[in-house]
């Protein structure tokens, strides 16, 4: 894949950024096919979590930044928790913070669970945010294999900008409100709450409700343009959060053309 578009500098010959982007792609969602799939019985052993952790904390170097911004000891919403290496990442930028980490795909749960199911810092719900506590909906899952599930039903866009992402397993999840949740929990607030929950990101932040009102940071992954049957874009998210006093502190260019 990188060959064809190798070009010469003056000391070597460097391929251009963008298919080393995509080769990296590439090898880690294969990587995560092998450790992943449960049908293998292959658990993701611990030095190649750290690695995936360590390549997390290259991609997002936001986190630094918003350590600066929240108290010492922040109270964390995490969903999209997937095998816990950005939670990991998090977690070294944020000594002090305590991480409430949703997942709500049941085959890479229970590698976070391997890996920080027991950590003192961490408390782990197999549950999917939304709008609305304790609905029985479906979920989209690929057994394991990458980093996407869903709620929704992808578009026809979705399939031809990731024509290589097979869906596997379609299972039953319970879905969590994160007011209802914070009350059940003695959990008083949420200074910070990231989302990477596939096109689900609007239904969660309804679902925090009154509890927006204290938090202070926001880190979220929207699409803007449709790649789930009813998923709302980003326009319609920030309207919300605007609504709400948020502005937007860092609008990083976009990975991907969606």
């Amino acid at each position: 894949r990188l060959g064809k578009g190798v070009f010469v500098t003056m000391e070597h010959l460097e391929p251009p950024v963008a298919r080393v982007w995509a080769a990296g792609d590439w090898f880690i969602d294969q990587a995560q096919r092998l450790w992943v799939n449960k049908t293998r019985g292959v658990h993701l052993p611990e030095r190649a979590f750290n690695l995936l952790a360590s390549n997390e904390e290259m991609r997002i170097s936001s986190f630094d930044l918003f350590a600066d911004l929240l108290p010492e000891r922040p109270s964390v919403v995490f969903a999209g928790a997937h095998q816990g290496a950005v939670v990991t990442t998090l977690m070294g930028t944020m000594p002090g913070a305590k991480i409430h980490a949703f997942e709500a795909d049941r085959f890479v749960f229970e590698e976070f669970m391997i890996h920080l199911g027991k950590h003192e810092r961490v408390t782990a719900t197999h549950a999917a945010l939304f709008h609305r506590d304790g609905m029985i909906l479906d979920f989209k899952t690929r057994d394991g294999q990458g980093s996407q599930s869903t709620l929704f039903t992808p578009t026809k866009l979705f399939e031809e900008t990731w024509p290589w992402v097979n869906w596997g397993t379609t299972t039953k999840i319970k879905t969590v409100a994160l007011e209802p949740w914070a009350r059940r929990q003695g959990v008083k607030g949420f200074d910070f709450i990231y989302l990477d929950i596939e096109c689900a990101e609007l239904a969660a932040l309804q679902g925090a409700r009154r509890l927006l009102a204290n938090v202070t940071i926001i880190h979220m992954e929207v699409s803007t343009v449709p790649l789930c049957e009813g998923g709302p874009l980003w326009p319609e998210v920030e309207r919300f959060l605007t609504s709400r006093g948020f502005r937007i502190m860092v609008s990083p260019p976009k990975p991907w053309d969606v």
